[in-house]
């Protein structure tokens, strides 16, 4: 936890003696699963304060009646100022968790993750930055015990706000879980401070507009892609700057999690981070970058890279600006059609890519995209999971959702197909999304298959597979190249789930 005091930075980074203890102890306790390594950084650390007190100016008062000498009454000069000052620290605690990690078992998984202050329980985790090792008795609390802390006061702050707007009780929960490749467990927002989507969700933990800081250009987290198991950096508004140092790595050994949401690569930094990742021959499993101001080159970028990360099998590309050119690219990558050398040529068609999920959620794939993506659920032979929720897919004709429904009736794998927020609340025209129509809805529990999804889960546009009628299908599946208004019966002949 970076503390200010006056107009100077003052940080707890660990020592080289730090570092030595906590790898000793991972050697000596070899059944120890992970180690975690958690930043904490103070929103008001990098930001200017006028009414912060100055450093002292002039001779001290206690040797005013001294006589005078040739010594410089004035500290000495920081180049670059305080905020140079504070990414130096920034740096430096960079540059302890990777010794830290280099000098862990090799078998251990490490996990770093950096977060600004979360509102309102910035005491709360200052005092758990000192006190790390407690035994009992003492009556100190430990680290684990200050976000146990952190967790119940933002479950009630939460409530308070809930109880403001005359919401009763908890909000509703989830209607799926997201779990794979154990993505859940590489949150910090999840593991230490209790978000839940159900009585705690992510704008209650961190709000982007109170809590979102800028890391200094000068501070450069590359590094930690070359000795952790997982990377967590959110709200920290990273930009290219910050990874400008990836094409120097040459492995990546451990990597298998990162986590960029909510900052600002952009396109330029996606392709800095999935170039590096493919040189480097890395294993990450799971790769999550939603709010990062991405558009269609950064994921014609993404799509052209899959193949070549073999065991990345989920992606999160949330609340990005991934347009029909984007989506489409990414779904035709994992389809394993090879992009045209030249414009007007068509994909050639290979093996399928190995990828369980994919989160495009607040995107706008529009109907374009949508057709692409019926086609490969229908087919892809190991696809789970798939949110295209809140990416206007029902703005100019309910054909290329049905489509999209009808593709994953026809799915061999496909568990949950998220279509929220896709139709025009206030009818063709709209700006404002919604669920779709009545007459949709009505019209697609008349032709679902009986006993595999849930009325009430069809009605929010979430398809959800709770049991597998028969697997002969004979319904008409989405056909590649179909027309926007040539929709395809959904209807299976299949037995009700018992």
């Amino acid at each position: 936890f970076l503390e200010q005091q006056g107009a100077k930075a003052h940080s707890t980074y660990m020592t080289e003696c730090d570092v030595h203890f906590f790898a000793g102890v991972m050697h000596q306790y070899q059944n120890i699963p992970y180690c975690h390594v958690h930043i904490v950084i103070p929103t008001s650390l990098l930001k200017d304060d006028a009414t912060a007190p100055l450093d002292i100016w002039g001779r001290p008062p206690h040797l005013a009646a001294m006589p005078c000498s040739n010594d410089s009454p004035f500290p000495p000069p920081v180049a670059g100022g305080r905020l140079q000052a504070v990414a130096a620290q920034l740096q430096a605690q960079v540059d302890a968790t990777c010794r830290l990690f280099e000098a862990c078992p090799a078998l251990a998984e490490l996990r770093i993750s950096m977060i600004p202050a979360v509102p309102g329980c910035e005491e709360i985790l200052r005092k758990a930055g000192h006190d790390v090792l407690v035994t009992s008795g003492t009556g100190n609390a430990s680290a684990m015990d200050c976000f146990s802390t952190s967790k119940q006061r933002l479950q009630e702050k939460a409530a308070k706000k809930r109880k403001a707007k005359q919401v009763q009780g908890a909000p509703a929960k989830a209607l799926y879980v997201n779990n794979i490749n154990r993505q859940r467990l590489h949150c910090c927002f999840r593991t230490l401070y209790g978000k839940d989507d159900a009585e705690l969700a992510h704008e209650d933990i961190m709000s982007p507009d109170l809590a979102t800081i800028s890391l200094p250009s000068d501070v450069d987290v590359s590094n930690f892609f070359s000795v952790a198991t997982s990377v967590d950096l959110k709200h920290l508004d990273l930009s290219p700057s910050h990874i400008s140092k990836l094409p120097e790595l040459t492995e990546m050994p451990a990597l298998t999690h990162v986590n960029l949401n909510y900052n600002h690569l952009g396109d330029v930094g996606v392709e800095l981070l999935f170039r590096a990742l493919v040189d480097a021959g890395s294993s990450i499993e799971h790769l999550a970058v939603a709010s990062n101001d991405i558009g269609d080159e950064g994921a014609a970028i993404i799509g052209a890279s899959l193949g070549s990360l073999p065991r990345l099998t989920s992606l999160e590309l949330c609340d990005n600006f991934i347009q029909e050119r984007g989506s489409i690219a990414i779904a035709e990558a994992i389809a394993g059609a090879t992009p045209p050398e030249e414009d007007g040529e068509e994909a050639v068609a290979s093996v399928p890519l190995l990828v369980l999920s994919v989160d495009l959620k607040g995107n706008r794939s529009r109907e374009l995209g949508a057709r692409r993506w019926a086609e490969v659920i229908c087919h892809h032979p190991d696809l789970k999971f798939l949110n295209l929720a809140q990416n206007e897919l029902g703005c100019l004709t309910k054909e290329i959702f049905l489509d999209l429904v009808c593709g994953a009736v026809a799915s061999a794998s496909l568990s949950v197909l998220d279509l929220q927020e896709n139709f025009p609340k206030g009818g063709f025209g709209s700006s404002d999304m919604g669920p779709p129509p009545p007459e949709v809805i009505e019209e697609l529990l008349a032709e679902l298959p009986a006993g595999e999804y849930d009325p009430a889960e069809v009605r929010k546009g979430v398809f959800i597979r709770r049991h597998r009628g028969s697997t002969d299908k004979k319904g008409r599946q989405p056909q590649q190249g179909s027309a926007p208004g040539q929709r395809h019966s959904v209807h299976q002949s299949a037995t009700p789930g018992s």
